[in-house]
């Protein structure tokens, strides 16, 4: 009896010594690595980037029609914006369906303001700028001509339209050549007028085509 008895407290003794040892191996090994890295801010830092080389890409732009990139506006802090309802009609002649094609398209027309009104809620900010033909920029100036806050909208008059024969349908840009749209944009005092361009590409870059203008103020 006695010598199983002391034959069970060896067996408990090397139990904990093989438990102790495991334990301070472990501990050993987790000293000796690295510490995890903390989630550097990959977020932040890319959209810095993209408003930066959106911002460098307007100056360059902006040059060309006499107007300048101004400080942005903190939109995100805002708790209300305007909403103007604009209209936009051609002065090029249409066929009965009311649609102009790619050559008739950059036609002058004119945009008419229908309402302004201030709503409740926050606007996106704007960062990466990636254009294209059927792009609409709409820029906020302030009274020194520089722009404080700008935005890429889908060209409100754009459709795509099948066209053709039955046996030879295609895919067709048309544009209408009137149409109401809405644009939102900041309600702030600084802001006192809207301009909108069409980017045009000439085959190397884009420039800007004035396409309307609506008062703020």
């Amino acid at each position: 009896m006695a010598n199983s008895k002391k034959q069970k407290a060896a067996m408990v003794s090397i139990l904990i010594i093989i438990l102790l040892t495991a334990v301070a191996s472990f501990l050993a090994q987790s000293a000796g690595k690295d510490p995890v890295p903390s989630q550097p801010a990959s977020s932040a830092i890319p959209e810095k980037e993209k408003e930066a080389s959106a911002r460098e890409k307007l100056t360059g732009l902006f040059s060309s029609v006499g107007i300048r990139v101004g400080p942005g506006l903190q939109t995100s802090d805002a708790l209300s914006y305007r909403e103007l309802r604009l209209n936009w009609e051609s002065l090029q002649k249409t066929g009965s369906a009311g649609l102009l094609n790619a050559e008739q398209q950059p036609v002058a027309g004119v945009l008419t303001q229908i309402s302004s009104t201030a709503r409740v809620g926050t606007l996106p900010r704007e960062r990466s700028l990636e254009f294209s033909p059927d792009h609409i920029l709409i820029v906020a100036l302030d009274e020194n001509d520089a722009v404080r806050w700008w935005k890429l909208m889908i060209d409100p008059r754009f459709v795509r339209a099948e066209v053709g024969r039955s046996d030879q349908m295609r895919s067709e840009n048309l544009y209408q050549a009137k149409v109401e749209f809405i644009i939102e944009c900041p309600d702030d005092p600084v802001l006192r007028q809207l301009r909108l361009y069409r980017p045009v590409w000439n085959g190397e870059s884009f420039r800007l085509e004035p396409w309307g203008v609506a008062s703020l103020r």
